[in-house]
């Protein structure tokens, strides 16, 4: 109980901050992801946490790689494919428009480059008390899947976790509409430190590509993920299918 009433004052105060400034210059984000792409599967949902850095031109999203679930059931620690690099971090420039991400396909590591997505959001004046601090429901598509977004208009970012944003306030909360891929902000703090803004940096690693042709290497590479997967994975009955959130471009 004590934990929660101190995130409730955190929020609370933020937003308090929020209201009286009038704008947000950078801050971060935590949240706790939990997916479970694999309804047929056994497997507990994989449970992590990640953060979203942001400034007014640019944001990046780091995943710590660390389950906080009970067993790591060599579960899913990004949210394209399966991976020993735990921390695939995705990079927005808001200048530029740009967004990049890294991503394997098999072994080989990619940086991924397309425009930041245009999610088209449908607004609705449902509200509900997240933590204190009033959101707004939204809904929308993306990728092959049904979203419901909880955002919060008093903190005016236009941002959100992984690859998700265009709302008139932070997101604090994004499900599918399946339950497979969930969203939970835990934290929240304004203002960076100067080695908190050198974190929000483009991956360097990498081939550079485009989204399209990652998403044909892909296809291509379908049947030797498989082999892949049976070699990595062993007994483990796990469809490779379900280490790709984006179902479609």
């Amino acid at each position: 109980m004590r934990t929660i009433k101190i995130t409730i004052l955190t929020f609370t105060l933020v937003s308090l901050y929020v209201l009286a400034i009038g704008q947000v210059n950078s801050g971060k984000a935590e949240y706790v992801v939990e997916l479970k792409l694999d309804r047929k599967s056994s497997l507990d949902p994989n449970v992590y946490s990640s953060i979203l850095y942001f400034s007014d031109l640019e944001s990046v999203t780091e995943d710590d790689g660390i389950s906080l679930t009970k067993e790591n059931n060599g579960g899913l620690n990004t949210f394209t494919d399966l991976s020993n690099n735990s921390n695939l971090p995705v990079y927005k420039n808001f200048k530029t428009n740009e967004m990049v991400s890294q991503g394997f396909v098999l072994d080989k590591l990619f940086r991924v480059c397309e425009p930041i997505p245009s999610i088209n959001w449908s607004l609705t004046s449902n509200k509900k008390e997240i933590a204190g601090i009033t959101c707004l429901k939204a809904l929308g598509h993306f990728r092959g899947r049904e979203y419901v977004a909880w955002y919060a208009p008093n903190i005016p970012v236009n941002n959100g976790p992984w690859k998700f944003g265009g709302l008139p306030g932070l997101i604090f909360e994004i499900t599918d509409t399946s339950n497979e891929v969930k969203f939970n902000l835990t934290k929240i703090s304004l203002g960076l430190s100067k080695n908190e803004l050198k974190r929000i940096r483009e991956p360097q690693q990498g081939r550079k590509i485009t989204f399209d042709q990652y998403f044909d290497l892909w296809d291509k590479k379908a049947e030797n993920l498989n082999d892949f997967l049976s070699a990595e994975l062993n007994d483990l009955q796990i469809n490779s299918q379900v280490f790709r959130i984006e179902k479609c471009k």
